[in-house]
């Protein structure tokens, strides 16, 4: 699979006008899940910034090894790239993805308290926002163990059944400060802000 993917590759940059960029390279991909509904339930409360509940501690449902609460989220199957596509940097935004917003009709934000000091609490503001779509991957059921049993290829990047990852213990947390600066940095350069001059004294 390699050795094809190097392939589409070669051609691309040989006659990058008539043979289209193949796209990332293949990978597979694992599914996880929690475990039951309420697990479900209460993952997406402690992800939600806006949910008032979202620090209690009884909403894990689980513990690890350790004894630390967590959500606990088990493989279902494996999924492989079935076809990749790749835009071209020059035509960045010949497809893109339209998102409008209007915060006063966002009801999860409406009872909310923000910090306007914090930069990670603000919230976008009324308009049409766009991002261009660079990279498309259409995912088909894993079929590589089948094709070696029938000695056919395998995917490069195959998982050993000893090295498989069948589950997660997951724990939310907020972002620290080194954190939050690497977000607030990838953020400027995407508007093409610049960041304020940290203080002398810091």
């Amino acid at each position: 699979m390699l050795a094809e993917y190097s392939a589409k590759i070669a051609a691309h940059e040989a006659d990058p006008t008539r043979i289209p960029h193949p796209g990332g390279a293949p990978f597979n991909y694992n599914f996880f899940l929690p475990t039951d509904e309420a697990s479900a339930t209460n993952l997406r409360k402690k992800l939600d910034v806006d949910d008032h509940d979202r620090d209690n501690p009884d909403l894990y449902t689980a513990k690890n090894r350790d004894g630390k609460e967590v959500f606990r989220l088990e493989r279902q199957r494996t999924y492989e790239t079935g076809r990749a596509t790749a835009q071209d940097p020059d035509h960045a935004y010949k497809e893109i993805a339209l998102a409008l917003h209007d915060p006063d009709l966002d009801v999860t934000t409406q009872d909310a308290i923000f910090d306007p000091d914090d930069p990670s609490q603000q919230r976008l503001k009324k308009g049409a926002y766009y991002y261009p779509i660079m990279q498309k991957i259409q995912l088909k059921p894993h079929r590589s163990k089948n094709l070696a049993q029938l000695g056919g290829a395998s995917r490069f990047n195959d998982e050993d059944d000893d090295k498989r990852v069948d589950a997660w213990d997951v724990i939310v947390d907020d972002l620290d400060d080194n954190e939050k600066a690497k977000r607030s940095s990838n953020r400027a350069a995407l508007l093409g802000e610049e960041e304020d001059a940290p203080d002398d004294d810091s």
